[in-house]
């Protein structure tokens, strides 16, 4: 059985076909798989860029709370130093009021 040239001719011709027709399956499949892998990076990015901003957001949340606490504690000491001082001043008058009170009955006696 011998095949004519006609046939010979479109079979290579079916054959090229082929070639070029897997070819661009080929090229076809690796653009959307580059299209997705570029997405996929994109979204990593996107999401790494979201956890270091929540990141920094709760460093800040962090600072913020403890200058807070400082100041606090600062004006409670103030307070407490305050209320010390005003002890210490009454003791010192309480102590005035008895040396003069001592220092009369002295002259008294001396007098």
């Amino acid at each position: 059985m011998s095949q004519n040239p006609q046939q010979n001719a479109n079979r290579n011709d079916e054959v090229v076909k082929a070639f070029f027709l897997g070819r661009a399956v080929v090229e076809t499949a690796l653009e959307g798989l580059e299209s997705a892998f570029t997405d996929f990076l994109s979204t990593l990015g996107q999401l790494d860029a979201e956890r270091q901003q929540k990141m920094r957001e709760f460093a800040e949340r962090v600072v913020a709370k403890a200058e807070q606490a400082r100041g606090q504690a600062a004006q409670e000491a103030a307070t407490a130093e305050k209320l010390d001082l005003q002890a210490t001043i009454d003791n010192l008058r309480a102590e005035i009021a008895y040396l003069r009170t001592e220092l009369q009955l002295y002259r008294d006696r001396q007098g």
